[in-house]
């Protein structure tokens, strides 16, 4: 019951259809926040919401005609804060993750009324890399998955 944590945020998604093949999904999160630590008899805050961005876009373009459907997305990721355990000090340091981009693509085709799908999945089109998800850890370059999905 030391500490006090105050967070707060916002979200927001937008849906619009073009036709009835096109449609547009756009979605947007803002999170903030502090802790605020009693120590000394003062009271100090700082922002302490580790690997959590501050802002999030998503946006979701979805194309479908008869059996095939394909969608579009990209993923913007804020830059956030992360603490890193110095092996050398055994000291946590705060470290800045920066801001980052994913494009993805999905492609579908159904056959037998709709109970047997084949599938295309592309996931970091682009192959970015040079991001941390959490500090010092590798992150997933391009992928590719592909598939047949049946319904009983």
């Amino acid at each position: 019951n030391r500490d006090k944590q105050h967070d707060y945020g916002a979200e927001a998604e937008m849906n619009y259809t073009f036709n009835e093949r096109l449609k547009l999904k756009l979605t947007y999160d803002y999170v903030d926040g502090k802790i605020t630590q009693k120590a000394n008899s003062k009271d100090t805050s700082f922002y302490n919401l580790v690997r959590r961005p501050k802002n999030n876009l998503h946006a979701f373009l979805q194309y479908h005609v008869n059996n095939f459907t394909a969608s579009t997305s990209v993923q913007i990721t804020g830059k956030r804060t992360d603490t890193y355990y110095d092996p050398i000090t055994y000291m946590p340091v705060q470290v800045n993750l920066k801001s980052y981009a994913l494009l993805s693509f999905y492609a579908a085709y159904s056959f037998c009324k709709g109970k047997l799908y084949a599938f295309v999945d592309t996931k970091n089109i682009t192959n970015n890399t040079s991001y941390y998800e959490v500090y010092g850890y590798s992150v997933t370059g391009f992928n590719i998955i592909g598939g047949i999905r049946f319904q009983l």
